[in-house]
């Protein structure tokens, strides 16, 4: 095949790739895409954890497995998976870390290229059903659109991936395109990816798997049962088998993080959470919802909804038995994941508007295994993207060309004018140009550095990311290691009670109290320092310049 005939075969494709790359750049902007603006990330909300985490793990030298970092609990290590940092962006950057500059971030990379593949996964998707070219890039903005990507990107930056469900939505819907070697070798594939980029998409990947694998087993083929059960077990096997590989080498099973967190049920999907646009939608009325179940944000758009209702009617007036009975191995195993991906997202506390209708109980057994995923309202997401496909193709064998573009067009123009209001947001939000202000004197904090010999920050308190951020940032633009870090899950406590300081200061650490309540150990062999309005810091050296701190 020439390139000529390659670029014409998969048009709609790059068309929508370029689309995304376009529609990402009106919204966020370009500055964003500088690997050396970095300001943008410490403004709060979840981003420092992120980039901070990044910085970090750049900082450490090399262990194995080789996502451990020491800087971020020190002298503990942790995984880079537990500070949603990107793994697969981590480890490549890493490995690139000497030709970097001194501040780095691929965050905006990230954004720009999960725009570009959602694009091109569901424009794959859809070019199966879709006649046209047009209709399949008209498509594919929905998808590229989605409530959920916007909602989630540069929040949980490594959630807005979507393209990764989608990639699992395609293998499902190709799957009778391929030969067994190559479903093996793209699940196998898609468990290490998806496994490298956030654990939540490994899971709802799975879920889509779930679906392809009843797909398998019951289509009528040359293969008796047995033949289709053991392939079963080989995607299942290939897909595990690569993702645990992959966390095992990011050191997701040696950091001696807590496997579950609390809160199993409060951040779930409410029942209305599908037309539920939570005041980020223009035409349709918000409900109400428990104060937490913004983790369940699955609301489709007014464009998908008209769509659903338009598909539905025309199954209904002109579909028949036979139709039904072609296709029903595909949507038995989309309606298996769709099954498992809503029970998952709504228990196992049902919810409709602010009314609990029932709450089930869970057995400690159950209740730690789901607490690995605790935030059960995203796995939502599945559906939301199985509704998108209903929406836009379900009725592709029983609707003309021409009504199909006309319903399209419609739809599309309804979910633009849905998303206006939240798309205008997003870009006044991240087309600012932000600068970092440091909160702290970081001339006398330097010092410490200069004049002593410390490497290593000890936090001796609460951590919170909003009150030490600027003092961990100083940190780790410094390549100081830090005792304390916001992780996605309990570290554990590691501060040491008071009695026990003066037995274990060491003359690399700074140490650091909150000013409020502090009481000093006079037996201690440390001085006090009053650099900060907000903290109190201590070290075995006394530092010329300082001013000593004194008791009120």
């Amino acid at each position: 095949m020439t390139m000529k005939e390659w670029v014409k075969k998969n048009i709609a494709i790059l068309s929508a790739m370029s689309i995304g790359a376009f529609l990402f750049i009106c919204i966020y902007g370009v500055h964003i895409l500088n690997p050396v603006y970095v300001d943008w990330l410490i403004t709060g909300g979840d981003r420092p954890q992120h980039y901070l985490g990044w910085v970090a793990y750049r900082n450490s030298q090399w262990f194995f497995p080789i996502g451990l970092t020491d800087q971020l609990s020190y002298p503990m290590k942790t995984s880079i998976i537990f500070t949603d940092s990107i793994p697969l962006l981590a480890v490549f950057f890493k490995l690139l870390s000497p030709l970097l500059p001194g501040r780095f971030q691929y965050f905006g990379m990230w954004g720009l290229l999960t725009f570009v593949l959602n694009g091109a996964f569901s424009a794959k998707i859809l070019q199966k059903y879709l006649k046209t070219n047009i209709q399949v890039v008209m498509g594919s903005v929905f998808y590229i659109l989605s409530f959920q990507v916007l909602q989630r990107m540069f929040a949980h930056t490594a959630l807005a991936g979507h393209w990764l469900i989608l990639w699992a939505i395609c293998l499902l819907i190709y799957r009778d395109r391929m030969c067994y070697r190559k479903k093996i070798l793209l699940w196998m594939s898609l468990g290490a990816v998806s496994s490298a980029v956030h654990l939540y998409l490994l899971l709802m990947c799975g879920i889509v798997l779930a679906g392809f694998l009843l797909v398998e087993v019951m289509e009528d083929r040359a293969d008796n049962f047995f033949m289709r059960f053991l392939k079963a077990i080989g995607y299942l096997t290939a897909f595990v088998g690569a993702a645990a590989i992959i966390v095992a080498l990011l050191g997701g099973f040696s950091s001696g993080m807590s496997a579950t967190n609390g809160g199993i049920g409060a951040y779930s999907l409410n029942l209305n959470g599908f037309i539920n646009p939570q005041w980020h939608g223009q035409l349709l009325r918000t409900y109400a919802q428990l104060d937490t179940q913004y983790e369940g944000f699955s609301y489709l758009g007014a464009g998908i909804l008209f769509m659903l209702l338009c598909t539905g009617i025309e199954l209904a007036v002109k579909s028949n038995r036979k139709s039904f009975r072609k296709y029903s191995p595909l949507g038995a195993g989309a309606f298996l994941a769709f099954g498992i991906a809503l029970i998952l997202s709504v228990f196992p506390t049902i919810t409709f508007g602010d009314e609990i209708i029932k709450h089930f109980i869970v057995h400690s057994f159950m209740l730690k295994v789901w607490g690995t995923f605790r935030a059960s309202g995203r796995i939502a997401w599945i559906c939301v993207y199985l509704f998108f496909l209903f929406a836009i193709c379900g009725d592709y064998r029983v609707v003309s060309v021409r009504r199909k573009s006309i319903v399209l067009s419609a739809a599309l123009i309804l979910q633009l004018v849905d998303l206006s209001g939240y798309v205008a947001e997003k870009h006044s939000l991240w087309t600012t140009n932000y600068t970092y202000y440091a909160a702290l004197l970081q001339e006398e904090w330097d010092s410490l550095l200069k004049e002593g010999e410390a490497r290593h920050l000890a936090i001796m308190g609460d951590y919170s990311m909003d009150k030490y951020c600027d003092l961990v940032f100083w940190a780790m633009d410094r390549g100081v290691s830090t005792n304390k870090f916001t992780f996605a899950r309990d570290q554990g406590e590691d501060t040491l009670p008071q009695d026990e300081i003066r037995e274990s200061l060491e003359n690399d650490t700074i140490y650091v109290w909150e000013r409020e309540g502090f009481q000093p150990d006079p037996d201690a062999v440390i001085y006090y320092y009053d650099m900060d309005p907000r903290f109190v810091v201590g070290y075995t050296q006394l530092i010329p310049g300082l001013t000593l701190w004194k008791e009120e």
